[in-house]
């Protein structure tokens, strides 16, 4: 499986040409608000008042200007337009067919990133062919094939429309494993928004929306729940939960060496030295420059017994803070946080024992 599709993969990176796209444009929005119920209508005669949606008909076809109005009214209903100044970020954008939402509710330019952008329709356009004739409706707005990893800068807003949160959704995208990758992802995102950036991510079903909080809680990211996303608009069938994050002036994300400065105080500690349950030498652990915060970590979690099982080894992670999320995606480059993965997955312990500096 895994062959196949670096094979599928690598075969779409080198056939990149697409057909022109072709589509049956809608004339008018009665087409699509014919099919849905009265209160969508009710909520379009707003939206049509206070956005600007009558260009929309130039590159939208039924499904596209339902999804557009779909996503116009999460943003008006969630997220407040006020500061959001110049060029904002989408990321996952596929083929970009609710860019006129995005650009109505923000009025400014927007960039788009999709890592399988080159994904063939039967028509044999491609999501990046689909992404440029939207843009048509949305002047100086970008469409980048790539991972966001590769995106730098600062932006007032991000949206992340169902972003691979499970392994299972990850696999039915058929992209090679190693792009699966959601703390570094979401680590990268955090960096990219600007002062006071807002980021609005929508997860589909309870169960990605519960992997979705505790990855936040992983990472130590303060995200507000939005609870359901109500939409007259919605053109799905699954439930979708979505979440605001709002960067203030303190950074939102812990920063492991700011969470150092409330542990306890190790000066008075020359090393720490583990044991396994039958009284096995496992290391040392010195107080020294690239040792120290390790060590501070584990005495702040270990009780007067010394004991350091599963329960302490998930409080030790949440305090290594973005090292943990470094620590997964690099087995073997932080051997004290490897150690407590692996408490954790075999329910182990081991017994800590304190070495103290000798007063003079």
């Amino acid at each position: 499986m895994k062959l196949k599709q670096e094979l599928n993969w690598r075969l779409k990176s080198f056939l990149t040409f697409s057909l022109p796209v072709f589509k049956r444009r809608i004339r008018h929005p009665q087409t699509v608000l014919n099919r849905l119920p009265q209160s969508a209508s009710d909520r379009y005669g707003y939206l049509s008042l206070r956005y600007n949606t009558h260009i929309w008909t130039r590159v939208c076809n039924r499904a596209e200007y339902r999804e557009s109005l779909y996503l116009l009214d999460v943003l008006d209903r969630y997220v407040t337009r006020s500061e959001i100044r110049g060029r904002c970020l989408d990321i996952g954008s596929k083929k970009w067919s609710y860019l006129p939402g995005l650009c109505a509710f923000t009025q400014t330019p927007w960039d788009g990133v999709e890592l399988d952008c080159h994904q063939r329709y039967v028509t044999l356009a491609t999501r990046r062919a689909h992404a440029e004739y939207m843009i048509k409706a949305c002047s100086d707005s970008r469409y980048r094939c790539g991972s966001v990893l590769d995106v730098d800068g600062k932006y007032p807003l991000i949206t992340w429309l169902l972003p691979f949160i499970s392994e299972e959704s990850f696999h039915a995208s058929e992209l090679p494993d190693r792009y699966y990758q959601p703390e570094e992802l979401l680590e990268h995102a955090m960096g990219l928004l600007g002062p006071k950036g807002r980021m609005l991510i929508i997860n589909q079903g309870e169960a990605e929306r519960d992997l979705q909080a505790r990855l936040f809680e992983r990472m130590g990211i303060q995200a507000k729940s939005l609870g359901r996303i109500e939409s007259a608009f919605s053109p799905y069938r699954k439930n979708r939960y979505g979440w605001l994050i709002e960067k203030t002036e303190s950074r939102l994300m812990k920063q492991f060496k700011d969470v150092l400065e409330t542990l306890p105080a190790i000066d008075h500690i020359e090393a720490i030295e583990l044991f396994d349950e039958s009284d096995g030498f496992v290391d040392r652990i010195e107080n020294k420059p690239g040792k120290a915060g390790s060590l501070r970590v584990y005495h702040a979690v270990v009780g007067e017994d010394g004991v350091l099982g599963p329960r302490q080894a998930e409080q030790a992670l949440q305090l290594f803070c973005e090292h943990r999320a470094d620590a997964e995606a690099n087995p073997g480059k932080h051997p004290n946080i490897d150690r407590l993965f692996k408490l954790i997955d075999n329910e182990a312990r081991l017994q800590l024992r304190i070495l103290k500096k000798e007063t003079e």
